[in-house]
């Protein structure tokens, strides 16, 4: 009377209320078993059913009737697809309805050797039976030479090992530099000794972290946002030689003065300059957009001395008469984006 009838105990020493209960409790089990015997039934179906594509899958790739069938199920995982979308693909490419055109670097190096050696007629076989490159496609495919990055202050080591990857396809080089440093780039340039810039283990980030968030000017270290990019031009009728080429890739924070930016363009000019005998290349004009930090630089770099009469543009730059002939080492001459200067010219009509 205390704890109630047992839920095992027979039926007939259940009263009416109880009876109800153990019929509700039963039915609840009853349905609830059946939801998921019919959820199970329903998942087997559709393992069954994937199961089935994949075989077909399977078969159609065994088939060898698909040309570059990795780059096939490369692209489709790529786009998420499941089964049924490969096996579409796989089909769809056997009829030649579609090619693939995604090559992988081994792709087309090989393609470009067989290009090299063998001429535009072997490269076009080459397509047809395989299904590689095209040969128009190979004449767009360039090897991008790699660019050190400068985390800290550039040096000119880095600057001429850049000049030479960037000019390796108009000079034949045998000795290249290289090296594959893991490096923390977008530290403020003037602050490079404070800490490590080079990630050997979790203790540097620790370390230029800590150095991030101190107040103290002494000790803090900024961080860049933005990236100097120096690029190196030649004046020739080559088109392909003619387009600029990255030399310097540097972190910046704008926090730097117009003299400590000069000694930046100074360590680029000094990289190049150091090449010259391999290059034959010789530094005629530095150009730059509108900041007013840049124009000090230049002024401090190209403003040292005017047009010497024994130089051999003197004889073609002294007729004009506004023409400023104050010139740097060597002769050199900077240049201002001009929609800079026309703003200036337009801020200054407009105000005081």
């Amino acid at each position: 009377m205390t704890d109630g009838v047992h839920p095992n105990a027979p039926y007939a020493y259940h009263g009416c209320g109880g009876l109800q209960e153990l019929l509700q409790q039963k039915n609840q089990e009853i349905e609830f078993y059946r939801f998921r015997g019919l959820n199970q039934a329903k998942k087997l179906l559709g393992k069954t059913a994937a199961l089935s594509e994949q075989k077909r899958l399977l078969m159609a790739i065994a088939s060898g009737e698909v040309q570059r069938v990795n780059r096939i199920i490369s692209i489709g995982l790529q786009q998420k697809k499941g089964a049924w979308g490969l096996l579409a693909s796989v089909l769809t490419a056997a009829q030649g309805h579609y090619r693939p055109k995604s090559y992988t670097e081994e792709e087309d190096m090989k393609a470009l050797l067989i290009w090299r050696l063998s001429g535009n007629r072997v490269a076009g076989i080459y397509q047809k039976a395989l299904g590689g490159p095209s040969v128009s496609y190979l004449r767009t495919r360039s090897i991008v030479p790699p660019i050190i990055p400068s985390c800290g202050q550039p040096m000119t080591g880095e600057v001429k090992s850049n000049v030479q990857a960037s000019l390796e396809t108009c000079y034949r080089k045998e000795d290249l530099l290289g090296s594959k440093v893991q490096l923390l780039s977008g530290s403020l340039q003037r602050a490079r000794h404070r800490t490590s810039l080079e990630f050997i283990n979790e203790g540097d980030l620790e370390e230029l972290f800590r150095h991030l968030n101190n107040e103290s000017e002494s000790e803090k270290v900024h961080y860049a946002g933005e990236a100097t990019v120096g690029a190196l031009g030649i004046l020739c009728k080559d088109h392909h030689i003619y387009p600029a080429r990255p030399v310097l890739v540097s972190g910046d924070c704008k926090c730097e003065t117009g003299e400590e930016y000069s000694t930046l363009i100074q360590t680029i000019l000094d990289g190049i300059d150091g090449l010259k005998e391999k290059t034959k290349l010789c530094t005629v004009s530095i150009a730059s957009d509108g900041e007013s930090r840049r124009g000090s630089a230049f002024i401090l770099l190209t403003f040292k001395q005017k047009l010497s009469v024994g130089s051999p543009i003197y004889h073609l730059l002294h007729p004009l008469k506004f023409l400023d002939l104050h010139v740097g080492d060597d002769d050199l001459t900077w240049d201002k984006d001009w929609k800079h200067v026309f703003k200036c010219f337009h801020n200054l009509l407009l105000r005081q």
